[in-house]
């Protein structure tokens, strides 16, 4: 990688949540909502630093181990931020769990970016299924953690949307295919911010009834 992670980072204003998305295809409705914005600008830094591990890892020797280990790092810091932002309005444990979930979601999204690399397409498509096994599970705990979520036939559908436009973008970047990596990507960005504003608004939800939040 030729700039730091963090100059990348740092290149647009209030982050990578600044760049301009007039070509995604996705509904994307504002909100003026302080945690939607929040979770958006999470999210959508999420998207751009799976992509940065994708190209890193199309690198000659499957890319420079120690700039993948601080795009990892970065990821699980994103993490660690839906989680919190969660938990710190709602405050039963919720949001701590999520990042437990999210942990192992991030485990596998990286192998697909290294199998996908190496051309190993059986890993991938078992490492896809795992992704979704995530998407199941997390969309499910949170229903069941907290009455008031919006149903999982809301959120998993987006989820598993996103994860589709990740794999199919990393598929694009690994066949040297930049035209469809871009075009993948801005989906994913737009499912990105859809799930954000799901998420965002299922929190908003559990607060107008207290009583619901167990």
């Amino acid at each position: 990688m030729n700039t730091s992670l963090d100059q990348q980072f740092n290149k647009f204003p209030g982050g990578f949540s600044q760049i301009p998305i007039s070509n995604s295809r996705m509904n994307t409705s504002f909100c003026d909502d302080e945690l939607t914005h929040k979770l958006r600008r999470i999210l959508q830094n999420h998207t751009t630093w799976v992509k940065s591990y994708s190209q890193e890892c199309n690198q000659p020797g499957i890319g420079n181990k120690e700039a993948k280990k601080a795009i990892v790092h970065k990821l699980l810091a994103i993490n660690s931020e839906i989680g919190n932002s969660i938990e710190s309005r709602l405050q039963n444990g919720l949001g701590k769990q999520l990042i437990g979930y999210l942990k192992d979601y991030i485990a596998d999204l990286v192998k697909i970016c290294e199998s996908v690399a190496v051309g190993s397409t059986q890993k991938k498509i078992i490492l896809v299924n795992k992704l979704k096994y995530h998407s199941k599970r997390i969309t499910r705990h949170l229903n069941a953690v907290n009455q008031r979520f919006l149903p999982f036939h809301e959120i998993e559908p987006v989820f598993n949307d996103l994860i589709d436009s990740t794999v199919a973008s990393i598929e694009a970047r690994s066949r040297q295919d930049y035209t469809g990596e871009i075009r993948h990507h801005e989906d994913s960005v737009g499912f990105s911010l859809r799930l954000a504003d799901l998420l965002a608004n299922s929190v908003n939800k559990a607060l107008s009834n207290p009583s619901s939040v167990v």
